[in-house]
């Protein structure tokens, strides 16, 4: 009789009563790899695209579902920020030196503001795009600090904040991600990201607090301002001192 290979219990059928463990080969084959993957990404019962689907119909419902247990059926928080993100991360390399050519053609940082403080725009630029896998696990915990501080009277604590958040960046990346499609074709389309940006994330607040519309909007919108000011603060103190002591 087979044994269970994660805990050791014979195995009668095709799962493990013990632990739950799934009947598998001891061998791991490119065939079972790629079996794995899209039965994470595209079966419609999978986690990742319940997931999906909770957070772009109806994200406010489905992280109250989440707080009050239902959380079996749906991806958790950190593994669906780290697989959206690394999708993001794709697409952003792809295009990433077009959008900063289109940033820098849209400033006007002159040079001897560059030579001020000791290394140019670009250099700035490299540092974030090599680090940004990094960086952006910082906007989490910004995120959920002004969600806790403008959305009191849901008696959410930043424990729940940061769960939330977390579920709210990883769905940016999901459409950050299909607006750098359309960017392939005309890098302008990346300026929707912020208008993407300004109308998930109330809708997602408003729908979670149930507050009135316009109380709503407001707060949301000033957790969106000030959270990304204070994200880009951060970044950009973070990127002054790094490349300072490498100068």
């Amino acid at each position: 009789m087979d044994k269970c290979l994660n805990c050791g219990q014979e195995i009668t059928g095709n799962f493990c009563s013990n632990c739950g463990q799934a009947k598998i080969e001891k061998s791991i084959t490119l065939k079972s790899v790629l079996s794995d993957f899209l039965q994470v990404v595209l079966l419609i019962e999978s986690p990742l695209f319940k997931t999906v689907k909770a957070m772009v119909v109806a994200p406010g419902k489905f992280i109250n579902d989440y707080f009050n247990g239902h959380r079996k059926a749906f991806m958790m928080p950190i593994p669906f920020f780290l697989f959206l993100m690394t999708i993001y991360l794709v697409f952003f390399h792809l295009i990433g030196n077009e959008f900063f050519r289109f940033i820098n053609n849209s400033l006007e940082f002159k040079s001897s503001q560059q030579a001020k403080i000791g290394f140019s725009l670009r250099e700035m630029q490299a540092y974030i795009s090599r680090n940004m896998n990094l960086l952006y696990f910082l906007l989490p915990p910004i995120l959920a600090f002004f969600i806790r501080t403008f959305f009191k009277k849901t008696k959410i604590n930043y424990g729940e904040s940061l769960v939330f958040s977390f579920y709210l960046v990883a769905s940016g990346f999901l459409f950050s991600s299909f607006i750098m499609v359309l960017a392939l074709a005309n890098i302008k389309f990346m300026i929707l990201r912020v208008l993407i940006l300004f109308l998930y994330i109330p809708f997602a607040l408003i729908q979670f607090s149930k507050t009135n519309i316009l109380d709503g909007i407001l707060r949301s919108f000033a957790v969106v301002i000030l959270s990304y000011f204070s994200y880009g603060l951060m970044i950009a103190s973070i990127t002054f001192i790094s490349l300072k002591i490498i100068k």
